[in-house]
């Protein structure tokens, strides 16, 4: 969590018993930004289910791991339900920073090798409003990231009433409750490999519970 983070960080500090303050949402924002379609009625017009990863385009954000077990659950669907699944991959892209530049074509292009691509949607830099209409429309939220102090994006997900699947360390233990906002295990790649048979069951009946 947060502490254990900042233990780890400053082992010699480690004495210490520091309170912890979470940044706050823009809940004004996202309220502003709302789609005005509604939630329900736009899933039933689109049959498609999609996942949905934002984080800046960096390789500490473990982006490739979302491709990975979209991969993976593609190959234990038949045919029919593989056409209907979807991952959008948003995210901070800066054409001045190598990293983001050389990192997303890495993505593009575990993504063509893997035979997804037709599936996989990367986004540069999306508006506010095209980051809030994508965590209003998608199904879930994959949050990939390591060692996370804190993480955000979870929290704008959980506002828009969004389920989020993370790894299970760093900030989304202190802001994710496994079983009921969303689901947190040792790695995405693990949960969705125990999950594929009834995945989009679970999602469909999902109620998230929502604390704001």
């Amino acid at each position: 969590m947060t502490k254990g983070v900042f233990h780890d960080t400053f082992t010699s500090l480690r004495i210490l018993n520091p309170s912890v303050l979470h940044p706050s949402l823009n809940t004004v924002m996202f309220d502003n930004l709302a789609t005005k379609s509604d939630k329900n009625s736009a899933s039933n017009q689109e049959s498609s289910t999609i996942f949905l990863s934002i984080n800046r385009y960096e390789r500490k954000k473990n982006i490739a791991l979302a491709i990975q077990a979209f991969e993976h659950l593609l190959r234990k669907q038949n045919q029919k339900k593989c056409d209907s699944l979807k991952l959008v991959i948003a995210g901070g892209y800066d054409l001045r920073v190598p990293e983001n530049v050389e990192y997303h074509s890495e993505l593009k292009t575990m993504a063509e090798k893997a035979g997804i691509s037709s599936q996989v949607e990367f986004l540069q830099s999306p508006s506010d409003q095209t980051k809030v209409e994508l965590l209003q429309t998608s199904d879930c939220l994959l949050y990939t990231p390591s060692g996370e102090h804190f993480g955000i994006v979870p929290i704008e997900a959980m506002y828009n009433e969004l389920p989020v699947i993370a790894v299970n360390d760093g900030g989304p233990m202190e802001t994710v409750v496994d079983g009921e906002t969303g689901f947190l295990k040792r790695s995405v790649h693990v949960l969705l490999s125990k999950m594929y048979l009834n995945f989009i069951l679970i999602l469909s009946n999902f109620h998230l519970n929502v604390i704001f």
